[in-house]
């Protein structure tokens, strides 16, 4: 009994004192490597943008106003209708013009008729002129012949070779002959006069036959004004009238329906002032892409361009007005919807990305754990540049072809040992301990091993 008393006593000392007698070595367990998963940053070509809340917008807008006063027939659309240019809208009841056009065709031969009759008049009397000219010509070598023999009278008469009477016959002979031709010559200038008032009443009659030509014109274009054609390719609003409404083509006439175009659709945007510079820098390079996801379908992309930049700074917002065209031919963007719109400025070559859960954020900035050759991580600070899609690009820190770590990073510390965690889809399940593994089928039914005896 005492010397088990004395065993135990000694062994007590020896746990009070361990540095008396053998050392006992102690080691620490080294930490198991951290479970990531990990993958290669990625290089590829991505575009350099600007993304903002832009607007949809008709690229021709036309409020259908009548050009002619009528009552309404027919109405040719549905409200809401696609519409190509020419497809008839409307029709204005067209007899008062049907009216008005068969009396400007009747008033047309009417006074077709009548120049022609001026016309005959002013030949006649151009006719008429001839024969008074002839006639003058003839009074006026009359004229000369009387004044010739009253010469030789008047010499005669001094000889006493003729008597008086001969003498005064000659002289009457040349007053009758002046008189004579002063009468034919008024008549001439009476002919020329109302050879002038007949080419007059000529110009009177082929300016009212020009006028009446110029009333059948008007009122075959008020007739074509009745038939209301769409003068655009578009979708049609709802209507403003109805059959049996009168329109009047006044000052402001009613605006009967309005067609809106939307292929192609504009989309309006605005840039802050402090991208002007770049903006500018990239348009004198060329024409812009933009890119533009509706709210309702996020996912899909319309591909347009840049076709209006506004020529001045807004000065209630300091923003800059902007405006692209973009295809629509399935309609799936709205005038007034509101949509996202990219602008791409330029592509960058050999960019260098990774997902977006891969960075993290400390005191000093972005950084990404990159995993080494020889499988430990490294804390590399990294520059961050812009979202695309689930990845975001590195502008500085980071080479294409090195691994980063995607999940795990709550568990690292720099240096620390990583191991690739198993995906959950090649894990094979543990087996419940609760059930435990059915037999095979043949085995159960025999109570057996197949080929067993």
């Amino acid at each position: 009994m005492m010397r088990k008393l004395a065993g135990l006593s000694a062994l007590g000392l020896l746990l009070l004192f361990p540095g008396c007698g053998n050392k006992v070595e102690s080691h620490t367990p080294e930490r198991p490597p951290a479970s990531i998963t990990s993958a290669p940053a990625s290089k590829r070509d991505v575009p350099l943008y600007i993304d903002e809340i832009g607007r949809c917008a008709a690229t021709e807008v036309v409020a259908v106003q009548p050009q002619t006063s009528g009552r309404i027939t027919e109405i040719h659309f549905n409200d809401g209708a696609n519409l190509k240019k020419g497809d008839p809208l409307f029709t204005i009841d067209p007899r008062p013009f049907q009216v008005q056009l068969q009396q400007a065709e009747s008033d047309v031969a009417q006074n077709k008729a009548e120049l022609e009759r001026t016309e005959a008049a002013v030949v006649q009397q151009k006719a008429a002129l001839g024969r008074s000219a002839a006639s003058i010509n003839e009074m006026q070598a009359r004229l000369e012949l009387s004044k010739l023999d009253f010469e030789r009278a008047k010499d005669l008469v001094k000889a006493d070779a003729v008597t008086k009477q001969l003498y005064d016959e000659k002289k009457m002979g040349v007053d009758v002959a002046e008189a004579q031709l002063k009468s034919s010559q008024a008549a001439l200038a009476m002919d020329n006069a109302t050879i002038k008032q007949g080419e007059a009443d000529v110009a009177v009659a082929r300016a009212k036959l020009e006028s009446s030509k110029n009333a059948i014109a008007t009122a075959k274009l008020n007739l074509e004004y009745t038939s209301i054609v769409s003068p655009i390719e578009g979708r049609a609003g709802q209507r403003l009238v109805d059959v049996g409404n009168v329109v009047v083509s006044n000052f402001n006439p009613v605006s009967m329906v309005v067609i809106q175009r939307i292929d192609p659709i504009y989309v309006d945007f605005s840039i802050p002032e402090a991208s002007l510079a770049r903006v500018r820098s990239f348009i004198a390079s060329g024409k812009l892409k933009v890119e533009v996801r509706s709210a309702d379908a996020p996912d899909r992309v319309h591909v347009g361009e840049l076709s209006f930049f506004d020529n001045a700074v807004q000065q209630g917002t300091g923003t800059i007005k902007l405006r692209a065209l973009v295809p629509n031919a399935e309609r799936a963007l709205w005038p007034g919807q509101f949509a996202k719109v990219r602008l791409i400025l330029t592509t960058l070559k050999d960019s260098v990305l990774v997902p977006s859960e891969s960075v993290q954020i400390g005191q000093t900035g972005p950084y990404v754990y990159v995993v080494k050759p020889d499988s430990t991580a490294e804390m590399r600070p990294v520059e961050l540049g812009q979202r695309h899609g689930d990845d975001v690009l590195i502008a500085k820190g980071l080479k294409g072809d090195e691994r980063i770590v995607i999940t795990g990073q709550l568990t690292l510390a720099p240096g620390a040992k990583v191991a690739e965690a198993i995906p959950a889809a090649t894990t094979a399940p543990a087996p419940d301990e609760k059930s435990p593994p059915k037999p095979d089928e043949k085995t159960e039914k025999s109570g057996k091993p197949e080929g067993g005896k």
